[in-house]
């Protein structure tokens, strides 16, 4: 008897154990926020840098991104709604806005980056296009994208539950992006996803 009830609590303790270590299926989920911290490196002058981001996003294509120094020094705002982005960067006392696309991010990160391929990395998306080829790994997670057109390569790393390492190739750099600290309380309210000019900020148009 003694037995059998230790078999039962092994088997219940590795159930659990599974359950607890079981990369979370984010193409299944329609919001969440995250921390993550992002290591960025400029091919042309090998130079890097690591900045904190603080992210709530909604499908299919609104965020929120707070942009943050290892020490805490807000760097800036950056706000995707459906077509449009913007950005108040805080050191530079700049405000951009105008319609998503790769240039979006050079101001930031110095990176080329389309704003839709952020969402596509949150949520394990296959990025659109004919251009795009993807894979999965053998538990059906995405696993590499890579787009030889624009010379962009992703690709996820390290799954624990809702923990992942992301890492994308492009022409001008290369990003390491570790993504933490998984919630799905999002609170959907127009103030999440509006991003005024400060005063006194000069105001630029993304061409």
């Amino acid at each position: 008897m003694l037995n059998g009830h230790v078999a039962l609590l092994l088997l219940l303790t590795s159930s659990l154990l599974s359950c607890q270590t079981t990369p979370t299926k984010f193409d299944e989920l329609q919001k969440g926020r995250w921390t993550s911290k992002v290591l960025v490196r400029n091919h042309k002058d090998s130079k890097s840098a690591i900045v904190n981001l603080d992210i709530v996003a909604i499908r299919p294509s609104r965020f929120r991104i707070e942009v943050t120094t290892p020490i805490g020094i807000h760097l800036a705002s950056l706000v995707l709604d459906q077509n449009e982005f913007r950005g108040a960067l805080i050191q530079q006392k700049k405000f951009i806005i105008g319609q998503a696309s790769e240039k979006s991010f050079t101001y930031v990160l110095g990176v080329s980056l389309d704003p839709y391929l952020m969402m596509n990395l949150l949520f394990d998306e296959a990025p659109s296009g004919p251009a795009w080829n993807c894979s999965k790994d053998k538990n059906d997670f995405m696993s590499v994208c890579e787009n030889k057109t624009q010379k962009i390569k992703v690709t996820w790393k390290d799954r624990e539950v809702s923990r992942r390492k992301i890492e994308i190739e492009t022409r001008m750099a290369s990003l390491q992006m570790v993504l933490q600290g998984f919630s799905t309380k999002v609170e959907e309210n127009a103030e999440m996803f509006t991003l005024e000019p400060p005063d006194g900020f000069k105001i630029e148009r993304i061409k």
